[in-house]
């Protein structure tokens, strides 16, 4: 009875054995098989970047160490330049500073790196906000968060700070029977004294003088894609409407541009992009 008791024993034993054994190879393959892992690829097609109007006027108070706050006005271009303008308020010569240059956009399309030295040059963009971030790129947190949130401007009454597009030249309707390429629109923005836009074929910029509602167009630099002929025809009468103009005015969210013997030679209707 004993001798069966031994050898039951030492049966399980065995067992056990060969159970653990099993066990530990087991675990050991899992440990050893490489992880499958995830990668999120950003939506190239709806980051900041691509999907919202950016480029504009952005204004806000940054918290300063030794003054009443840093009122700040931040310009950023279509054509990848920036004017930043830093007022610090409480001094007592209340000093300003300047800076321009260029900016970046990170791979992602989310923020704007500004080549500026000595302080956090990037801008997290969000739809009619910019968020400055740390020395890290992080997100600000705290109490003091709010303070690095720019807000877009969009002055009320005047032709800067909203997007234009063009629905009759010289009389003549063109968005009957016409197919633009992409932008499917003729576009016009005014900025400090600069315009760029799209001509429904061709992208363009210039310098603009406004006093008043005199309103004078420098010389127009615009890329050189080919369309179909009826684009090109609209595109070419839309740059020498532009510089025909020599005053505006507007109502009901339309803006009318006038040559020399004021005459309407243009009416521009508002996108809005608020």
């Amino acid at each position: 009875m004993i001798r069966n008791i031994v050898r039951i024993s030492k049966i399980k034993s065995r067992e056990m054995g060969i159970l653990c054994t099993l066990v530990a190879l087991i675990l050991t393959s899992c440990a050893q098989e490489p992880r499958e892992t995830i990668q999120i690829v950003p939506d190239p097609a709806h980051n900041s970047r691509l999907s919202l109007d950016w480029w504009g006027v952005y204004t806000g108070v940054l918290p300063c160490a030794d003054c009443e706050g840093i009122d700040t006005r931040l310009i950023i271009f279509e054509d990848g330049t920036y004017r930043k303008s830093s007022r610090y308020l409480g001094k007592q010569d209340e000093l300003t500073t300047l800076d321009e240059g260029s900016f970046e956009w990170t791979e992602d399309g989310s923020t704007i790196e500004l080549e500026i030295e000595d302080e956090p040059s990037s801008y997290r963009v969000g739809e009619n906000k910019l968020t400055r971030l740390d020395a890290n790129g992080q997100i600000i947190t705290g109490e003091l968060a709010s303070f690095y949130v720019f807000q877009k401007q969009f002055p009320d009454g005047r032709i800067e700070g909203v997007q234009w597009s063009p629905v009759e030249l010289m009389g003549n309707n063109i968005t009957e029977n016409v197919v633009f390429n992409t932008p499917p629109r003729i576009t016009l923005n005014f900025i400090e004294q600069r315009i760029n836009g799209n001509g429904g074929c061709n992208t363009f910029f210039s310098s603009y003088h406004r006093d008043g509602y005199e309103l004078k167009f420098g010389n127009i630099a615009s890329t050189m894609m080919a369309c179909t002929p009826e684009l090109m025809d609209i595109e070419q009468q839309f740059f020498e409407v532009l510089n025909s103009t020599t005053s505006w005015e507007s109502r009901d969210n339309n803006l009318y541009l006038k040559n020399a013997e004021n005459v309407i030679i243009s009416r521009l209707t508002m996108i809005v992009t608020e």
